[in-house]
């Protein structure tokens, strides 16, 4: 099954894994954000999560995050669509570990536009030079 229900004023609700974006503890509730809806739910994180597929989440400190979501992260941050999660410096090494990061060789891999406004920076310089 590709989603659970929850009891929401007196109906079930319907929530998709795939409308997931994360989960968050907060005592005795959960915080959960959906592309949709956002909702509080008295239930213990580590119950909800056994509902999860381990697939498709992964659990952060106090988050439960879908994987799918995830646009970008740093050493401070991971970016869920329009959100976005302190991260400390143990989660950050061990969200890195656990997603396909391609490093290269240590060094900063710039994004494309970036490369191109470099280059054309040092072709417009090097053009200068020429008598």
């Amino acid at each position: 099954m590709d989603c659970f229900f929850i009891l929401i004023d007196k109906k079930y609700q319907r929530i998709s894994f795939d409308d997931i974006i994360y989960i968050e503890a907060k005592k005795r509730y959960v915080h959960l954000v959906t592309e949709k809806e956002k909702f509080l739910i008295p239930i213990p994180l580590k119950r909800l999560e056994a509902y999860l597929p381990p697939t498709q989440f992964f659990k952060l400190q106090r988050y439960i995050i879908s994987e799918k979501k995830i646009t970008r992260f740093d050493r401070e941050f991971v970016y869920l669509d329009n959100y976005q999660l302190k991260l400390n410096s143990r989660s950050f090494l061990k969200l890195k570990q656990h997603l396909n990061v391609v490093e290269a060789e240590g060094k900063i891999v710039y994004q494309l536009q970036e490369i191109l406004s470099l280059l054309s920076i040092e072709s417009s310089n090097e053009s200068k030079d020429i008598p």
